[in-house]
């Protein structure tokens, strides 16, 4: 589905129904078309918090993502830099290596802010 609130449904109906593969696949599609949606990182978060698919580092980017579209650029910072001082697994490397490249950014944004 294309409209939100209907996206938004079908993912909640995922995390609902613990089909998290599914919602992980989902989501990875709709920041893809959606990347400035708060409400899709808030849905990011929640897929990758420890009572889901539990990966911090995920979670704090979802959740700085999240706060950085709402505008609250301090709370922005401060997920990310605590995804980047957690251990990454995996292919999360690649993930910490784009929020290095956010944070100048978001730092100039948090102290105006």
């Amino acid at each position: 589905p294309n409209h939100k609130g209907l996206w938004m449904g079908q993912l909640e109906f995922l995390l609902a129904s613990k089909n998290y593969i599914k919602a992980e696949r989902r989501v990875g599609e709709l920041a893809e078309a959606h990347a400035m949606d708060p409400d899709l990182w808030e849905q990011y978060a929640i897929l990758y918090s420890d009572t889901k698919l539990n990966n911090p580092l995920r979670y704090h980017y979802g959740l700085g993502n999240e706060w950085y579209f709402i505008g609250n650029y301090k709370m922005a910072l401060t997920h990310y830099q605590d995804a980047l001082a957690l251990k990454a697994r995996g292919g999360d490397m690649q993930l910490q290596d784009i929020i290095r490249a956010l944070l100048p950014g978001v730092i100039n944004r948090a102290k105006g802010n």
